[in-house]
């Protein structure tokens, strides 16, 4: 049998399992959870007809595995049982010709049917966060040139379109074709003294400022995910790492990336020129 997919697991341990390929000890019959997750709509009594709209909230995602044990039927079941040990945390990777996707599980129950013929297993794995996330990030070099189209493109003859734009200060854009607005994770590199940094998408108008001066060498390491919220700066000589929660300025936002174009761009009040940046994301999609 083959399958047009890839399903594999990395376990507590960092051990590797193909599920997917593995069809001379396990056949997958089914996997639930991979489609969108349901959602809660909260809605309000209305005095006219209907309700009113108040909030909608995606619920975990819950994904299961509906496996037959062929060969060793009895050294497959232990090996499943290693593979899915209750309460332990892993991470699930699927591909497809479309997406190449990730999450983070906890093993709910391993249930085993030994006297079916094959024998069956059962896999329940509860995700915390409803999407799954790309396996592989995208990475940005924000810089003072910025290309201002995509292909596939069309050029008329008397109308010329530019190739980039000059900016005066480090910029990407970055197209978010997931399913849901995303946070970011951003490396900061200062070869001078820096102060007044701030990182704005453009697109949106929201800014994460910092009232902090940096000096040559630092690196600061910047997290706008959902659950991962962090502002760390590790001084060169230093093996420490800085919390600088307290130094973010009023207005501040952990800035996110909407689904559609975002330009996001990265300014200081003193020593723009002493800043290099990475952006890295993971894009978010509802299902497979």
């Amino acid at each position: 049998m083959t399958y047009d997919y890839t399903l594999k697991i990395i376990n507590a341990v960092g051990i590797e399992y193909e599920l997917s390929h593995d069809t001379d000890n396990i056949i997958i019959e089914k996997v639930e959870g991979l489609d969108p997750p349901p959602v809660d709509v909260n809605t309000a009594y209305s005095p006219t007809d209907g309700t009113s709209f108040r909030s909608a909230h995606a619920q975990q995602r819950n994904i299961v595995l509906h496996l037959a044990l062929i060969g060793d039927v009895e050294a497959q079941r232990l090996r499943l049982y290693k593979m899915f040990t209750p309460k332990q945390a892993l991470t699930l990777f699927f591909t497809n010709r479309l997406r190449d996707v990730k999450t983070v599980c906890y093993v709910e129950t391993p249930e085993f049917d030994i006297y079916a013929k094959p024998e069956r297993a059962v896999i329940s794995l509860i995700c915390p966060s409803p999407w799954l996330e790309s396996a592989v990030p995208v990475d940005y070099e924000p810089g003072y040139e910025v290309p201002t189209f995509e292909p596939p493109f069309s050029i008329e003859l008397d109308e010329p379109i530019p190739f980039s734009e000059v900016v005066d200060h480090p910029t990407s854009i970055i197209v978010n074709r997931g399913d849901s607005k995303v946070g970011f994770t951003a490396k900061i590199t200062f070869t001078g003294e820096v102060t007044g940094l701030k990182i704005t998408n453009e697109t949106t108008g929201d800014f994460f400022k910092l009232d902090y001066s940096f000096q040559s060498g630092d690196v600061l390491t910047l997290d706008t995910r959902h659950g991962k919220l962090s502002v760390i700066c590790r001084r060169s000589g230093s093996t420490a790492d800085s919390n600088l929660i307290f130094y973010i300025a009023d207005g501040s936002r952990w800035v996110k990336l909407p689904v559609g174009v975002n330009r996001v761009g990265i300014t200081a009040t003193t020593g723009l020129s002493y800043i290099t940046a990475e952006i890295s994301v993971s894009l978010l999609y509802g299902g497979v």
